[in-house]
């Protein structure tokens, strides 16, 4: 049965969709805390999966480098041999159609070449460059136009000067070539100097405050609230993204929104577990089905003590629910959060 990237399990497309957009296999493999090639393999089954009626038609050996090129995992030579696949199997072409269709999104501007529809590009960045370049040369064709325009007007404007002016025509075409060549210094007015030196000292002030001036930095996470853990209180099960792992430490603080109200309350982490799949996270815990249904992936695990201002409601009342948390994991100078040119 033919099925769309969006019906495949969860963790598996996201692993297809990391690795189509650039990050290593063993990027990934570090998020989700499993060996590079039990994700590679998990990959190529879900893209196998997409369409399984043209990918049993195909050779064990061709099927495997047909779906390592689709997932951009082969290098330039490795993928001029599969593009010899592509050229003489219509099944593969097929298929391969399937999947660039189905991982449209994914694949962004540069999507793997096929025979009959590209030219042969293994970097995959083909259409991103025919693009660039068409873009400058319809800019140089626009300069162009706007330099011939330029000309016919100072023609014009010469042709006019030549009907009333007493001069001789020689004289007037010499002096317009003069203007064309020779461009004499303008000083600017001292207003002008003093507004563009105090323009550049505001923009020195601004780079040293980016520099020094730190902001902090957040993370949200799902906050599960399990059985009574020390004390008597119930436990905070905070679930942050697997990126941020390396960032989850003892003693930062978490804003965590109590269920059925807009109140926060501020928690310390008191144990971080590292990063756990879902399956573990359910069993661990013990979870009830509403909040197992929360975990639907892997995550850098964090664990607290639900401290309860005055007021707030019983520790009992929030047990078994899940909540929303905002984690104070650093502090990044602003500089760091403006955008790198070219991007």
């Amino acid at each position: 049965m033919i099925t769309t990237a969006d019906e495949l399990a969860p963790l598996q497309r996201d692993l297809i969709r990391g690795l189509v957009r650039g990050a290593s296999a063993q990027d990934v493999a570090w998020a989700v805390a499993r060996p590079p090639e039990e994700v590679l393999e998990s990959a190529r089954a879900g893209l196998a999966g997409l369409n399984p009626e043209l990918a049993t038609q195909l050779d064990t050996d061709d099927l495997r480098r047909l779906l390592d090129y689709l997932l951009r995992r082969q290098s330039p030579g490795q993928a001029a041999g599969t593009w010899e696949l592509l050229e003489r199997t219509a099944v593969a072409r097929r298929f391969a159609l399937f999947v660039r269709e189905a991982l449209a999104d994914d694949y962004g501007a540069a999507p793997p070449a096929i025979p009959g529809l590209d030219e042969f590009d293994p970097a995959g960045r083909g259409a991103v460059v025919r693009a660039q370049a068409s873009t400058a040369r319809d800019r140089a064709r626009g300069r162009r136009e706007a330099r011939r325009r330029a000309r016919e007007r100072r023609k014009a404007l010469i042709a006019a000067a030549h009907e009333q002016s007493p001069y001789r025509v020689r004289a007037m075409e010499h002096f317009a070539k003069g203007q064309e060549a020779i461009s004499l210094p303008r000083f600017a007015p001292p207003l002008l100097v003093a507004a563009m030196w105090s323009l550049l000292a505001l923009v020195a002030i601004a780079f040293v405050l980016a520099v020094s001036i730190t902001v902090p930095t957040y993370s949200q996470a799902a906050a599960l609230l399990v059985e009574r853990g020390q004390e008597g209180w119930p436990t905070v099960v905070a679930l942050f993204p697997p990126s941020e792992a390396g960032r989850v430490r003892r003693g930062q603080e978490v804003r965590l929104t109590l269920p059925g109200s807009e109140r926060k309350v501020t928690l310390r982490i008191g144990q971080v577990e590292g990063v756990l799949s879902a399956e573990e996270i359910r069993r661990r815990f013990e979870l009830s089905p509403a909040a197992a249904a929360a975990v639907s992936g892997p995550a850098a695990v964090a664990l607290m003590p639900l401290r309860l201002p005055p007021g707030a409601g019983r520790p009992a009342d929030f047990v078994d629910t899940v909540a929303v948390a905002d984690g104070h994991l650093g502090d990044r100078r602003i500089v760091s959060l403006l955008p790198v040119i070219g991007d």
